[in-house]
Parts: C-alpha cells; sequence; structure tokens
C-alpha cells in the first residue's frame, strides 16, 4: 500500500485537523493555500512608514516619514516573478517550476 492509507486520520492527529504543524504532511493543500492567498490577499494593501531615515529604492529617495503604499495582489502578478501569473498553478512547496527565480 501506498504512503496515505485511506485514512487522513493518522496523519492529522489527535487534533483531527489540518493545522500548521501539520500543513507539511499535505503538500497539496499548501500548495492550495499558497495559490489562494496569491490570487487573494486578505490584505491587499500594506503601509510602511519610516520616521527615521530616508529610504531610497531604484534610485528614487522617499523622504523620512513618508508614507508608502503597497499593493500587495499588484506584486502576485508581477510577470518577472511568474510566468503566467494570471493562471493559478498547484505544485508541492520546494518542487515547482512555476516562479522565474
Amino acid at each position: 500500500m501506498n504512503e496515505f492509507d485511506g485514512s487522513p486520520r493518522s496523519t492529522l492527529g489527535d487534533g483531527g485537523q489540518i493545522a500548521e504543524e501539520n500543513l507539511n504532511a499535505f503538500p497539496y493543500m499548501a500548495a492550495f493555500l499558497s495559490e489562494c492567498h496569491r490570487f487573494c490577499s486578505m490584505a491587499p494593501y500594506v503601509a510602511r512608514v519610516d520616521k527615521e531615515k530616508d529610504l531610497t529604492i531604484n534610485g528614487y529617495t522617499i523622504p523620512a516619514g513618508t508614507p508608502i503604499l503597497l499593493a500587495n495582489t499588484v506584486a502576485m502578478q508581477d510577470e518577472r516573478v511568474y510566468e503566467n501569473p494570471q493562471k493559478c498553478v498547484l505544485c508541492y512547496i520546494g518542487d515547482c517550476e512555476r516562479k522565474k527565480h
């Protein structure tokens, strides 16, 4: 018989639920959750303010105290990182050729 004996209870443990501590035993579920987060971020925007010092990004200086709004969902659709960002690709964590780098 293969590794999965048809009963997830042995993998789930005493709690009987998928949790962070046993998620590695379900690589396909982990990949599915990862893609769900990439497509639909629970926090689509994140703000950052550094009051202490200026910040330089790609040669542009952002003065200290300037709020920066980051669009996470836009970053997760970046074609420089994902070959086909509009396509949902499920693969095992650490064993995926989906990212370009």
